[in-house]
């Protein structure tokens, strides 16, 4: 076990600037990407530029929520047929290929005739009217169908069809919010897994402000999320740089053992025992009192 000083180091990982990207996009960019700091940036990017009101939404969804069926398969590609003039067996056909009904029928309804800009909120009022209104489906979907990108079709049959659109890891989840509200990733997750609040049903927004009624709410911008150092993860300097019997507030420790590479790093909010993976699982956080 080695001791090392000061445990913060600024991450390059933002050094190219982060673009805002609508929630459907972020999805769909999300499942394509396989390198999990590429999809934590993705979140990051995401939390920072969308929509305050759309916030909680966004962290339901993104933790595997998923509603009610509101429509059959059966009747969405009978409508897509409709709309797309192609016929049923066509439609399966491409379903079996595409493997995913809701990609599938959304490819099927083609480009948007007339574009129009759709944030998370108002898909998620469009569903909700659909469910009130049932007999209006055909009508709304043929309207969304020409306003709506590939994407956002995607996510909307998803959600019609009572699907799981997605489901991201907590450490993951957790991580590109703590960037997003200036918090540490540690503490966050202490608390997380002492209180396991559902996080498909209890607003983030309100356990953030339970969890951290001291703080100020807000989020950071790109660039200070760019320049921003979590404590409780910091990475340990090569060198100690203690003068004399001294310590600094925030320090590290790094244990080695075969196998299992672990880093500690201890500050005034407490000790945070890190697994290093590509999530960075949070092993034994303990708490100063």
């Amino acid at each position: 076990m080695r001791r090392n000083g000061p445990a913060v180091q600024k991450s390059d990982r933002f050094d190219s600037p982060l673009t805002m990207i609508s929630f459907c996009k972020l999805i769909e960019d999300y499942k394509e990407e396989s390198d999990p700091t590429l999809k934590r940036d993705l979140l990051t990017s995401y939390f920072c530029g969308c929509k305050e009101e759309e916030l909680d939404s966004a962290v339901f969804i993104l933790n595997g929520k998923k509603d009610k069926r509101i429509i059959t398969e059966e009747s969405l590609i009978r409508f897509v047929s409709e709309f797309s003039e192609q016929p049923i067996w066509l439609l399966n056909a491409s379903i079996a290929e595409v493997g995913d009904v809701a990609e599938a029928c959304a490819l099927a309804t083609g480009l948007p005739i007339s574009p129009k800009d759709w944030d998370l909120s108002s898909l998620l009022e469009e569903t909700a009217s659909l469910q009130t209104r049932p007999d209006s489906a055909r009508e709304r979907l043929f309207f969304l169908w020409k306003t709506l990108p590939i994407s956002e079709k995607t996510f909307l049959h998803s959600i019609l069809l009572g699907k799981r659109t997605i489901k991201v890891p907590e450490n993951l989840l957790f991580s590109a919010l703590a960037d997003c509200f200036d918090l540490e990733l540690g503490i966050l997750l202490t608390r997380y897994k002492t209180e396991t609040p559902d996080l498909k049903a209890i607003p983030f927004s309100r356990i953030l402000r339970s969890w951290f009624s001291e703080k100020k709410p807000g989020r950071l911008s790109k660039m200070e999320i760019a320049k921003r150092i979590d404590l409780s993860r910091a990475e340990p300097e090569d060198k100690p740089v203690y003068s004399g019997d001294s310590i600094p507030e925030n320090y590290g420790y790094f244990l080695e053992s075969p196998g299992i590479p672990i880093r500690v790093v201890g500050n005034s909010s407490g000790i945070f025992v890190w697994k290093e993976s590509d999530e960075e699982d949070l092993l034994d956080p303990v708490l100063f009192p």
